[in-house]
């Protein structure tokens, strides 16, 4: 009984190591992704005169993309073990949801009144947007995307 006691941490302590070693991978590749998606969003709305929703949406279809090759290869590499239109497919529908929040965010931060004194006020709610944006993506990404493929090379 104690032995069994003794391994319960140990085994505990390897998956919040494993799941860290993700969550900063992702993190990596998604921040590589982030810099893309602000540095689009900015010249949408600074050279091409785009405004800001349609920037927030145009600038996110691309940072799922690469996100979707970088996070495949390298955070989540079970994926080339499964069918990669199925997992393709269930990446873009959690990053759907990631968009609507984004989206969603910088419409209420730019309109709040609290931001309305800075200058850039549309790139400082951008930033904002895509933090909460990687957490939420994350943890669905996790659970949803790639459970299926992480699920069967333990088996």
């Amino acid at each position: 009984m104690n032995e069994r006691l003794q391994t319960i941490p140990t085994s505990i302590t390897t998956i919040r190591k494993d799941d860290f070693i993700q969550f900063v991978k992702f993190n990596l590749w998604g921040s590589l992704g982030s810099i893309s998606e602000l540095f689009i969003f900015t010249v949408l709305i600074t050279y091409f005169g785009v405004d800001y929703i349609s920037s927030t949406i145009l600038s996110y279809i691309v940072k799922i993309f690469f996100g979707f090759i970088l996070n495949s290869k390298y955070t989540f590499p079970t994926v080339k073990d499964q069918k990669v239109y199925f997992i393709m497919t269930k990446y873009f529908l959690v990053n759907l949801t990631g968009l609507l929040l984004n989206v969603l965010l910088v419409y209420l931060l730019v309109e709040s009144v609290l931001l309305k004194q800075f200058e850039s006020v549309e790139t400082i709610a951008k930033i904002i947007a895509i933090i909460l944006d990687a957490v939420l993506t994350f943890f669905l990404h996790k659970k949803i995307t790639f459970k299926q493929a992480a699920v069967e090379n333990q088996a």
